[in-house]
């Protein structure tokens, strides 16, 4: 059983085996592996997980709500005091999603002084599509991250916020909606919805220490 498993070898567990027990049981158990990885084998570990997989996460942790501390830790001191963008308080976490393509990538956060958290997605190709900013929400079922709007202001060095509608955004970022969950200490879940409607797509994320 997956949970008889040695918590020395977690970087080497089988995702088919982690996600077969009771839901409740193995939500835990696979929170406990994640905390006692490192981070790198936190990344690793996750990037092995097929889109089923990722899928049945967030299945697993569906009543498990993210909250802001996950996101950017307040042990991270600084903050956007008013009128200074000078010395944020950031987080970089890596990620997977269970498309083909853009497989792996990264999500950059901030924390304003006002407690406001948003962020963008770094890449290659954000000349072409835009930076893909959004705004991180809360409702009744945790945290979600909203592209339909954007941070009235960024830290310094970040690129400038473009509406996700235009250029290739519109295809990529536009309407998005990604409903997060707690997976473990440093590890979320997601699933993708566009103007309202799930689009079959889930995607993990660690934070980096």
């Amino acid at each position: 059983m997956a949970h008889a498993a040695n918590l020395s070898d977690a970087a080497h567990l089988r995702w088919d085996e982690l996600l077969s027990g009771e839901p409740g049981e193995a939500a835990r158990t696979i929170e406990a592996h994640l905390d006692r990885m490192t981070g790198a084998e936190r990344v690793a570990w996750l990037r092995r997980a097929r889109s089923e997989h990722l899928q049945s996460l967030f299945e697993l942790c569906r009543d498990r709500p993210l909250r802001a501390e996950h996101l950017v830790p307040s042990s991270l001191r600084g903050g956007l005091p008013e009128g200074n963008l000078q010395a944020p308080a950031e987080a970089l976490h890596d990620g997977v999603n269970s498309l083909l393509l853009f497989r792996v990538f990264q999500k950059r956060f901030f924390r304003a002084a006002d407690g406001t958290l948003a962020g963008y997605n770094p890449g290659p190709f954000n000349w072409a599509t835009t930076p893909g900013y959004f705004v991180v929400r809360e409702d009744e079922g945790g945290l979600f991250f909203d592209y339909t709007e954007l941070p009235r202001d960024v830290p310094a060095g970040w690129p400038r916020p473009i509406p996700n509608q235009r250029r290739l955004g519109r295809f990529v970022y536009h309407g998005l909606r990604d409903d997060m969950r707690r997976v473990s200490e440093h590890v979320c879940i997601g699933a993708v919805s566009r103007h309202g409607q799930p689009i079959d797509t889930w995607f993990a994320l660690c934070r980096r220490e």
